[in-house]
């Protein structure tokens, strides 16, 4: 994935890769730092506010080979996955990845889905 996607867009590329609907809250988590869609309520409930996930990019966080990930989807059923970063590449110049992008979220993912040949 480029490294320039969010956190929003990687959770949009699992959803397509799962063939799940997003219906369900979720979250990333690294350490102590907890990355989604904020939710005031979240102090009411005695938590620490998440980092919005749109603000994030994968190079921000994924710094290293290694570099691993919590990703919880569906907090009522606690569907856990590790996300590792295996290799970080350098960019092949002239490969035109323009179709993965988008505008819009949750519409990020149905453009993936369209083009899971280029993932």
């Amino acid at each position: 994935m480029p490294a320039e996607f969010t956190l929003a867009q990687l959770h949009a590329v699992l959803q397509a890769a799962m063939g799940w609907e997003d219906y369900h809250l979720h979250e990333f988590r690294m350490g102590r730092e907890r990355f989604g869609v904020p939710d005031p309520e979240d102090r009411l409930m005695g938590l620490e506010p998440c980092i919005n996930e749109r603000k994030v990019r994968l190079a921000e966080v994924f710094t290293k080979p290694g570099a691993t990930a919590e990703y919880t989807y569906d907090f009522g059923d606690g569907w856990d996955h590790a996300v590792t970063c295996e290799k970080i590449l350098m960019p092949e110049t002239g490969l035109d990845l323009s179709a993965l992008y988008s505008q819009e979220t949750p519409r990020a993912a149905r453009g993936l889905r369209r083009n899971r040949r280029l993932l």
